[in-house]
């Protein structure tokens, strides 16, 4: 399963924080989904878990809509990977 919210090293403390304060609410924006996009991808290329979830933040958008995730659907998806649950 997914490394970084089991043993965070240099980096990964940041991308948590990341994570958490887009679930707490703090930090929604597209800019924050865009930055865990590209560093989940980046970070954990042969991840399934993290791949179906980097796609997840590619449908991202605050409001949802049609084949798009809203906040709080990303949130709690969000959530299952910090905790280390995978998604859906």
């Amino acid at each position: 399963m997914m490394a970084c919210p089991h043993s965070p090293g240099p980096g990964q403390a940041e991308l948590l924080a990341q994570m958490r304060r887009f679930v707490e609410g703090a930090d929604c924006s597209m800019e924050n989904a865009n930055a865990l996009e590209v560093a989940l991808d980046d970070g954990y290329p042969e991840d399934p878990v993290i791949q179906e979830f980097v796609t997840m933040l590619a449908c991202y958008r605050p409001g949802g809509g049609a084949y798009l995730y809203d906040q709080k659907e990303l949130a709690r998806e969000m959530k299952r990977v910090l905790e280390g649950g995978g998604t859906k």
